[in-house]
């Protein structure tokens, strides 16, 4: 069957924010999904609010909307879809799909689901028609509905008292054909807690378990008509009894399809998208016609084995993937790759390195050392317990001959055309499946060095920067290899799976020199952990692509560059580094409370705490893993900035500027940003543009790098120089529409930014340094997870209070002032804003006079206004209309909806003291309920401007691509013009 040629068009829908180990999949699957409909000539149209999503690359609109009825059904008005891919976007976009085609507008814009239908998405949701369909299969196989298959709160995972459980990732197309692989899921202890175990293919299933499921998998996707797209059915399997349950049905991409993906060797996503289009499977394979060869799930050698913890959180917000050809070896890298390289079980284990020989490195035998990396241990696990170095163990197997053999993940890859091979290590015996081909390639070599494991929405930041760095480095001709890098996001000629570790990326380096000429490695786009490959990179002879391993060192050494700019004639702010908690308290007194605390080697305020006396500072430091801390003066009554720029070494590109609403370190973390600035002044932003060049020229970087600010009464404070992607990175990216992270790359291999233009990844003349007055505003706004985690009275754990921030992901907005961008990322964090009703307010004493004019401003709007009883006496004595609250109960009312709005600001960092009200329990309760709650002026002042915006009719809907136009002109021409090359 050709492609479909009645479909031009595609709406698809993603997940929005990462979300405590949830969403990832879901971005994953998306970036799939566009890049496979942009190769058949379709247009795609994206819903989806996180700056940091990777598909908004393989979008020809891009609307950053929650994936909502109402937002979807805008956007279908505007762009007229032929058809519409829900299922990349997990339960948001199924829920929006039902819910429009319930109200008939689906029918009447003549928008058809692709990949699952209404039918099908109606049996996954309803347990009385699994039952019928699993009760009409004849295979004796029960349903079980409400057994708990998993928990994401750190519960425990596994089926009623123990129960084995397994999901059976299945892609089916319109002739019948159809695709199998199958994950089995545990937990396993480490030293650091339990850990949620996923594995593909299943090992503990008997041959005729697994002939029973696959076959019950097969014809449940064929009744709840799964034609051309895929589902994962659970099951589980009792122990003793060896009863075997079907739990469900999900249509949507999820976690199976991923780690599924990771076994077969291609991105199951990508092909659904064009099983969708109307392909089928043969026909992807090039036999045509011929349907002989069934897929089924085929018997790759080797093990796909994914750890994330489970914790009170969450799981997979740190989790870690690998491949090797036995369980132990897949587990221990796993592990490894998340920074916890255990041995399992410990004693057995560790008797097994010491072997009973003489303590020491050389007494390693051949065999010895080769069946010790077979079994997945690393080069540094073995030579701390046999009393030697790292480096001892890799010259040892050098000398020996004990090398690993890169395979490819090749389980169905060699079947299917134009797929990028997943390579792995391994010291096992070898595969069945082919090696990669290691023939000369003529052109040069370039080593995209990622964040590592998956780091939740931290690597998800890194995982963007390395996909636009690959996609315009094969644009002018190299080839790339990525290491480190998520292969679901990250398109490149060869993708190498494993830990980013010394061991693993000298051992990719070694393979890949026998394949042609390496032109460079790059470092700056994969965070801390890349860069702290540069010096072991730059000794064993492979150029650092851009800045040098000394500038890398210059730039985040505080001081030399306090040494460059002071002798500019520009401040830097004072910091100080302790060992011990003395030390840490002389730094503090000498600074003057408030102080923030951090580790030294992490950028920006993610890992800061704001410490407001000497009794608070004990209890920051205990809590600290690292033995060292940064600490720095907390700037009050400043405004913070960013800005991110690219350098060729004789010009400067700015990349944007990004303004953060809040207190400089404030303990909310990632605060609201907003780009352009809007209240930071042009002069500012001129003197900011200078520093950033003295740092390039002094420091000698090139390519990407990034510098943050303090203003206060006139001074700007050089906070600190970050040599790499920043986390404001794809945020302007997808704001301007701009693949900064691209352009970096091919700068830090020799272009300069003059050709960068002429080619089109620059503007051609200008950059976003000084943006025109007419320019469009971008809003970014932190998403907490707090609706997802359990806690007393059932309204969850809040995080967003405590010291430490923990977060769930980003979203953002964009619009033609301030005002209205900040209204639409609000509303795709946590609900549009209220447009009235009653305002409940608990201000802190340093907070009262700066409160007064908004909360005026809202009575004004019509409001009704409730106060504490100091709060109340302040805003009557300027002539504010409210009422003093005194009823108990504020968490009951909350929850019974008679609260629209929350203003609760409070003093920030360890020893701060709380306003009236119980800060966490508010939060989490109006988080629950999806009652904005807002925590600082700053906060409060923004609301109200974008609840003007939204009664005033500014707040609409539209993609990014014609915000940015100049003007908003020819936006008829991009909706009509606008199809893939």
């Amino acid at each position: 069957m050709p492609r479909r040629a009645d479909i031009s068009s595609v709406l698809v829908t993603g997940s929005g924010p990462v979300q405590a180990g949830r969403g990832r999949e879901f971005d994953q699957a998306g970036v799939q999904a566009c890049r496979a409909l942009r190769r058949q000539g379709v247009r795609v149209v994206l819903v989806n609010p996180d700056p940091a999503t990777v598909m908004a690359d393989s979008a020809d609109a891009t609307y950053p909307e929650p994936v909502t009825p109402e937002a979807v059904a805008r956007v279908i008005e505007i762009e007229r879809p032929d058809a519409w891919l829900a299922t990349v976007g997990g339960p948001a976009g199924l829920g929006a799909a039902v819910t429009l085609d319930e109200a008939g507008l689906l029918d009447e814009h003549g928008v058809e689901l692709i990949g699952a239908t209404i039918a099908t998405i109606g049996v996954a949701a309803d347990g009385e028609r699994i039952r019928r369909i699993v009760g009409g299969l004849g295979l004796g196989l029960s349903v079980e509905l409400g057994l708990e298959l998993g928990d994401d709160h750190g519960r425990g995972r596994g089926v009623g008292a123990g129960w084995r459980e397994f999901d059976l990732r299945v892609l089916r197309d319109r002739v019948d054909e159809v695709m199998v692989c199958s994950i089995e899921r545990f937990e396993s202890a480490d030293g650091d807690g339990l850990d949620g175990v996923e594995i593909a293919p299943a090992l503990t299933l008997s041959g005729r378990q697994y002939r029973l499921m696959r076959l019950a998998a097969v014809q449940i996707a064929r009744a709840a008509g799964v034609n051309d797209g895929g589902c994962t059915v659970r099951f589980a399997i009792e122990p003793g009894t060896g009863r075997m349950a079907v739990v469900g049905m999900n249509p949507a991409e999820d976690g199976s399809s991923a780690i599924a993906s990771m076994a077969l060797g291609v991105p199951l996503a990508r092909i659904a998208a064009e099983l969708a289009l109307g392909y089928t499977l043969a026909e992807l394979t090039g036999c045509g016609a011929d349907r002989a060869h069934v897929f089924h799930e085929p018997s790759p050698g080797h093990v796909v084995v994914r750890v994330r913890p489970l914790t009170p959180y969450g799981s997979g917000a740190d989790g870690g993937i690998a491949v090797g050809r036995s369980f132990q070896e897949a587990l221990r890298r796993a592990r490894r790759s998340r920074d916890s390289d255990p041995w399992f079980p410990t004693p057995i284990w560790e008797s097994e390195i010491r072997s009973g020989r003489p303590a020491g490195v050389r007494s390693l035998d051949p065999r010895t050392l080769r069946d010790l990396k077979a079994a997945g241990f690393s080069d540094a696990r073995i030579a701390r317990v046999r009393a030697g170095s790292e480096r001892e163990i890799r010259e040892l197997r050098r000398q020996l001959g004990v090398r690993p053999a890169f395979h490819r993940v090749d389980a169905c890859a060699s079947r299917l055309r134009g797929y990028p091979p997943y390579l792995y290590a391994t010291y096992g015996p070898a595969p069945r499946e082919p090696g990669p081909d290691t023939a000369a390639d003529p052109r040069p070599t370039v080593f995209n060095v990622g964040s590592g494991a998956d780091g939740g929405d931290r690597g998800q930041h890194f995982d963007h920067a390395c996909a636009q760095a690959a996609s315009a480095l094969a644009g002018a001709g190299y080839r790339t290899v990525a290491v480190g890098c998520d292969p679901h996001l990250v398109s490149a000629d060869r993708c190498y799976l494993g830990a980013l570790t010394a061991e693993h990326v000298l051992d990719v380096v070694d393979a890949e020199r026998r394949a042609g000429s390496v032109a460079g490695a790059i470092v700056q786009l994969g965070g801390r952990e890349a860069l702290g490959m540069a010096g072991l990179l730059e000794e064993f002879g492979v150029p650092i692509a851009g800045a040098s391993f000394a500038a890398l060192q210059t730039a985040v050494d505080r001081t030399e560059i306090e040494t460059v700019l002071t002798a500019a004639g520009y401040a830097v702010a004072r910091y100080g580094t302790a060992r011990s908690r003395p030390e840490a308290a002389r730094i503090a007194a000498r600074f003057g409370y408030p102080v923030s605390v951090r580790p030294p080697d992490v950028f920006g305020v993610d890992d800061a705490e704001i410490v407001l006396d000497v009794e608070a500072l004990a209890p920051c430091l205990a809590d600290r893993e690292r033995g060292q801390v940064l600490i720095e003066p907390f700037l009050e009554n400043s405004v913070e900035f960013d800005v991110d720029a690219l350098y060729d070494g004789r010009e400067l590109f700015v990349g944007g500027v990004t303004e953060h609403i809040g207190p400089v370190g404030d303990r909310f973390g990632r605060p609201v940003c907003t780009a352009p600035p809007v209240t930071v002044g042009r002069d500012d932003m001129d003197r900011a543009r200078a520093a950033v060049e003295v740092i390039a020229e002094k420091s000698g970087l090139r390519g990407l790098f990034n510098v943050r600010f303090a203003l206060r009464a006139g001074t700007l404070y050089v906070l600190e120089v970050n040599p790499g992607a920043s986390r404001t990175l794809p945020f302007l990216s997808n704001a301007t529409r701009t693949p900064l992270a691209g352009a970096a790359a091919r700068i830090m291999l020799g272009e300069e930014i003059e050709s960068l233009r002429a080619a089109g990844l620059l503007p051609a003349a200008g950059d976003h340094g000084q943006p025109r007055s007419d320019a469009p505003v971008a809003v970014r706004e932190t998403v907490f997870p707090l609706d997802g985690f359990p806690g007393p009275g059932g309204w969850g754990t809040d995080t967003a209070f405590g010291p430490r921030v923990r977060f769930a992901g980003e979203v953002m907005g964009v619009g033609a002032s301030f005002a209205a961008a900040y209204a639409r990322a609000r509303a795709a964090a946590h609900g549009p804003l209220p447009l009235g009703g009653r305002v409940l307010a608990s201000i802190a004493d340093r907070d009262k006079r700066a409160a007064v004019f908004p909360l005026k401003k809202l009575a004004n709007l019509g409001f009704e206004i409730r106060a504490t009883a100091e709060t109340a006496s302040v805003l009557r004595r300027h002539g504010v209309g409210v009422e003093t609250d005194r009823e108990p109960g504020v968490v009951d009312r909350i929850r019974d909806g008679e609260v629209d709005l929350i203003v609760n600001t409070v003093s920030a960092g360890r020893g701060g003291r709380e306003s009236t009200w119980d800060g966490p329990t508010l939060h989490a309760a109006a988080v629950k309920r999806g009652v904005p709650y807002l925590a600082t002026i700053d906060a409060l002042a923004a609301a109200v401007q974008g609840i003007e915006a939204a009664i005033r009719g500014e707040v609409d809907v539209q993609p990014v691509e014609l915000c940015v136009s100049a003007g908003g002109e020819g936006g008829d021409r991009y909706r009509r013009d606008s199809r893939p090359p």
